[in-house]
């Protein structure tokens, strides 16, 4: 991990919410991260679900959801082709 760097442990993204599981060795890094996320204008809310100290190795571990504003063109399915559009597209 680099110093003063946030490092994503895991990360899971739908149309409605990003879960970010991350790690830092400083509490004003994740701290700026999660600023700096509340103001993306693609963000409504930021939830901090949890924060974990772990001595052993000095690691900060939070883990957070983040909802997202609705984008007109998201899909809640996986989409696929119909007739009409597969001829547009080609064969």
């Amino acid at each position: 991990m680099g110093q003063d760097k946030v490092t994503f442990k895991d990360l899971t993204v739908n149309t409605q919410i990003a879960k970010m599981q991350m790690q830092a060795q400083y509490a004003d890094v994740l701290s700026q991260f999660v600023t700096e996320l509340k103001s993306d204008p693609s963000i409504v809310s930021v939830t901090i679900d949890k924060v974990e100290n772990n001595t052993s190795n000095a690691q900060i571990l939070v883990s957070l959801t983040a909802t997202l504003k609705h984008a007109a063109f998201a899909s809640e399915g996986q989409q696929t082709g119909t007739s009409i559009n597969q001829s547009v597209l080609g064969p």
